[in-house]
């Protein structure tokens, strides 16, 4: 996402993707590392728009690229994937992956959609790296994956469910993400009350609720809520 400006066309409408063998300096959300050796698959789909996205765009395109990834995932291997909300890709309570959403405002506007899988890495080589509980591809089914297949089945996706978006057929996306929702059902704590996720909303919040009140969050409050294992 860092070396976007350098390859894009400002004067062009179309989509480009842009596909890197490894990162040297991988992020997540709130600039957290993403360690990102070869083998994995490391896009950014930059989308040019004109005037402005808002926050509802902005959530539902997120959630567009998540569900694009969980479908390219399950139809290479045949495992369950979910989607922790907001951004990591999961399998069971490891993480295979996340999405990264930015802005890049040059002559026009930009929306960068960057996604990372651990397709055929070795989760266990780069445990000195990072706490988090990874999982790959490899990891789980014992055997190379296509990586070339993996990348085209994602730019398929998530081409033809942004079509689907500009359409206006969100509720089918929504009711879809609510499927492969790894939340969905769990304990989550919400300004120290205990609330049952619910699911996503058509307008792309989290649904949280007790006894005592209903509340729907942003992915911009994502910090506010812990979900309980």
């Amino acid at each position: 996402m860092d070396v976007v400006t350098t390859h894009i066309n400002e004067d062009s409408p179309e989509v480009i993707i842009i596909i890197a063998n490894k990162q040297l300096t991988g992020r997540g959300r709130d600039d957290s590392s993403w360690y990102s050796p070869r083998g994995g698959f490391y896009g950014t789909f930059v989308l040019p728009f004109d005037g402005s996205l808002d926050s509802v765009q902005m959530r539902l395109i997120h959630y567009i690229a998540a569900l694009s990834v969980v479908t390219a995932v399950e139809e290479l291997t045949e495992i369950s994937v979910k989607v922790k909300w907001p951004n990591d890709i999961v399998i069971s309570k490891r993480k295979l992956g996340g999405i990264l959403l930015e802005v890049l405002s040059l002559k026009c506007n930009f929306l960068l959609i960057g996604i990372g899988i651990n397709v055929n890495v070795i989760t266990e080589d780069f445990a000195q790296f990072t706490d988090l509980l990874a999982t790959s591809l490899y990891d789980e089914v014992k055997k190379q994956i296509d990586l070339n297949l993996m990348k085209e089945k994602i730019i398929h996706n998530i081409l033809q469910n942004l079509e689907l978006f500009q359409e206006k057929e969100v509720e089918g996306i929504i009711q879809k993400l609510n499927q492969v929702l790894f939340n969905k059902g769990k304990n989550h704590i919400y300004k120290d009350k205990e609330m049952v996720c619910e699911g996503i909303d058509q307008e792309g919040f989290l649904i949280l609720k007790n006894d005592e009140k209903r509340v729907l969050v942003s992915i911009e409050k994502s910090k506010e809520i812990k979900l309980l294992y």
